[in-house]
């Protein structure tokens, strides 16, 4: 499987991602409520009620407060948003219309707040592809907006989003660090794609499966488990030498996904913990037995766009010692975020806890570390993270079999 498709993110993890919780966002919560004495808060809310009402012109709530609440919400992390009622509509209906540029891009904060635009994934035979656009390219510019001008992921999404014909100018730097040129993108209707690949790789010492996971949409853990169980019984009761997991590309999605396919691997103890505020475990999850594969070696090929629930998936399999894991540092995304439509119609995505590995090590920021590096970008036609796993996987059946002689 050529590894540029592998590198290719669908918008699901970002304008997808956050129109899925706008659309299955049902409660509104209540601003206001009582003033809280002793703090900054009093003073802010004392500000803004003195801004209103002896302003020189009478001023327009939406037109002042929308920018101020989302600079606020946007200085918290890049994962954090706020949309107005007018954007929640328009993020509704762009995921209605199905659209991508044939790149994602991720908004990372480096240094002293410092913003990037960093290409993360790009579409094979896309515009941006045949361009020479690559993972790891930063845009200078989107349209008139530079990377300081977003405040959040969201922000990028309904940038680069857009009907079937919009058109988006950017300004690109090539990872080599090239000279900027301008590329012009055409929006066009997103073919659809498969979350999970699986294929049957036959090698002289032995027979191996490949499952390549996209995303963690909905359905793709039973998937994984029915594919594993059809490709058992097509190589016989030899069974597999090892089953290799690619998560290259994968921006992660929905946990409980995620933890349906570890689950098929370990047969006991905890998967993952979510911590809130002061360390409190407010959720852990455990492995079930039944039907747990503890048996067949396992090898997962990540890179440095392997984020969020992949990560989470990674680390419970290494820290069980189900897996190994070959490629590049993760991205290190582990926060949980919850989605709370406002009652005035706007949409509030917060930050309210962070994941940690079953070890206890946490994975925001920080990523998987893999234990055998390599590096996974496109290099013309040779995979050497697939091969550097299958090897893996070979030298810990010859070191077994030198062991038991």
């Amino acid at each position: 499987m050529p590894s540029c498709t592998l590198e290719w993110m669908r918008l699901a993890w970002g304008l997808g991602g956050f129109a899925l919780g706008v659309a299955a966002t049902s409660a509104s919560v209540a601003v206001g409520g009582a003033r809280p004495p002793g703090d900054r808060r009093g003073a802010l809310y004392a500000v803004v009620d003195t801004i209103f009402a002896r302003y020189v012109e009478p001023l327009d709530a939406d037109r002042v407060l929308a920018p101020a609440i989302q600079r606020l919400v946007g200085e918290l992390d890049p994962h954090s948003s706020y949309l107005t009622a007018e954007q929640r509509r328009r993020a509704q209906q762009l995921r209605g219309a199905n659209t991508d540029a044939g790149l994602h891009v991720r908004l990372a904060v480096r240094g002293a707040g410092q913003r990037h635009l960093e290409v993360v994934g790009v579409r094979p035979d896309s515009l941006p592809w045949r361009a020479g656009v690559r993972p790891g390219d930063h845009l200078l510019r989107i349209g008139p907006r530079g990377p300081a001008s977003f405040l959040n992921q969201a922000d990028v999404e309904l940038a680069l989003a857009g009907q079937p014909g919009t058109r988006h100018h950017l300004w690109v730097v090539s990872q080599g660090g090239g000279e900027p040129w301008p590329l012009e993108l055409e929006l066009v209707a997103r073919n659809a794609q498969r979350d999970v690949e699986a294929h049957v790789m036959r090698r002289a010492e032995g027979t191996y499966l490949l499952v390549a996971i996209r995303s963690f949409v909905t359905g793709v853990g039973a998937e994984v488990r029915e594919l594993l169980t059809t490709h058992r019984l097509e190589v016989g009761p030899h069974g597999f030498a090892g089953i290799v997991l690619d998560l290259r590309g994968n921006p992660g999605g929905l946990v409980d996904e995620a933890l349906v396919v570890a689950d098929l691997f370990v047969a006991d103890g905890v998967l993952t913990r979510t911590r809130g505020r002061d360390g409190k475990v407010l959720r852990e999850e455990r492995a079930h037995a039944a039907g747990t594969d503890r048996q067949t070696p396992l090898v997962i090929i990540q890179d440095r766009t392997t984020g969020s629930s992949a990560e989470l998936l990674t680390a419970a399999l290494r820290d069980h010692g189900r897996a190994r894991v070959v490629g590049e540092q993760s991205y290190g995304k582990g926060t949980v975020q919850d989605v709370m439509g406002l009652s005035d119609g706007s949409l509030l995505t917060l930050t309210i806890a962070r994941y940690y590995a079953p070890s206890g090590t946490p994975i925001d920021g920080v990523g998987v570390t893999p234990d055998r590096p390599l590096l996974c970008s496109d290099t013309g036609g040779a995979d050497r993270c697939l091969a550097g796993a299958i090897k893996d996987i070979a030298d810990r059946a010859d070191r077994r079999g030198r062991a038991s002689r």
